[in-house]
């Protein structure tokens, strides 16, 4: 019996050496809370098969879609406590631990424009790096979310006067805050259940994208949806620092190299993203009706004291991200 399980065991690792499986690789689960289809994993498609193929396959990835390894709002906490090795997060999760995210978070902290997106995140990585280090997670990549938007089921929210009273689905406490600010009733609702929460009238309103409106499919329950022409809720992809020690300086060299590549070709794709997401919402009956400059910036001018909210709050840790991204606001 004993000779048995060891040609059993001998089977395995010849089959698993002929799967192409090199010598002391090192494979890492990864949490990803959108699904497979989603335009959000698109950078983290590129980043892992570059990965991959830059260290010859001596650290690989396996994805779990649609928050199946842990939620949105956990992934954060679940990945500094080695729950889950990598995990894909957004500001909106952390800004609570981290005040500082809540300039990554909030509505308009970041420009809509590709070149102004660029230069923004390349100025606040090295800060939110070592934010996040000290919080207990390493940074691999930021990724931008381009034009914001808000479906409703039965009117727009043009003018900062039609906010007044909407209950409005929000991700995240600066949002919350400045849908406050514009008048509304914030409301706290995990992604996956705005279809619903939408369709039995929970809340009137959802603050989206418009990659996550087509995905989770809101445009069929909010046809009504208003472009507020403004960026919102930077992602990220982190790493369990135990995890990450577990690679070769060679390896994790690489892998930053990568990540900076991921980061510049995000703004670029996103921006491209966002762009086929509205014309594709479009083709499908929503009504789309876009802020006028006018109305844009009577909106952000009711919004503009929320920054300085979070600065009371995010203390020293928060200063570079200010310094970078005031002039946004």
């Amino acid at each position: 019996m004993a000779h048995r399980k060891a040609l059993v065991t001998l089977a395995i690792a010849v089959a698993c050496g002929l799967a192409g499986s090199p010598a002391g690789a090192a494979s890492f689960d990864v949490a990803i809370f959108v699904t497979e289809r989603d335009a959000f994993v698109d950078a983290y498609k590129f980043w892992s098969s570059e990965v991959e193929k830059r260290t010859q396959g001596r650290v690989m990835f396996k994805p779990s879609y649609s928050g199946a390894l842990t939620s949105a709002v956990e992934t954060l906490g679940a990945v500094r406590n080695g729950v889950v090795p990598i995990g894909l997060s957004a500001a909106s999760f952390g800004s609570g631990a981290m005040p500082a995210l809540g300039y990554l978070e909030a509505m308009g902290g970041l420009p809509n424009d590709p070149d102004g997106m660029q230069k923004a995140l390349d100025a606040v990585n090295q800060p939110l790096a070592d934010m996040l280090q000290k919080y207990g997670v390493e940074l691999l990549y930021t990724q931008p979310t381009f034009d914001l938007v808000v479906v409703c089921g039965n009117k727009h929210l043009k003018a900062v006067s039609d906010w007044p009273g909407t209950k409005v689905r929000a991700a995240g406490r600066w949002q919350s805050q400045q849908v406050l600010a514009l008048g509304g009733a914030p409301t706290a609702i995990d992604p996956g259940e705005q279809y619903l929460a939408l369709q039995n009238k929970t809340v009137d309103c959802a603050l989206s994208v418009p990659t996550l409106v087509l995905s989770l499919k809101l445009y069929e329950v909010a046809p009504k949806l208003t472009s507020l022409r403004q960026a919102v809720n930077t992602s990220l992809l982190v790493m369990n620092p135990r995890s990450w020690r577990s690679i070769s300086a060679e390896d994790q060299a690489t892998m930053r190299t990568v990540s900076t590549e991921t980061r510049h070709r995000a703004v670029a794709r996103m921006r491209e993203i966002a762009d086929k997401g509205m014309a594709d919402l479009k083709a499908l009956g929503s009504d789309i009706y876009p802020l006028s400059d006018g109305e844009l910036r009577a909106m952000k001018d009711k919004m503009k004291p929320v920054f300085d909210k979070i600065g009371e709050g995010a203390g020293d840790a928060g200063k570079p991200f200010a310094a970078a991204l005031k002039q946004y606001w």
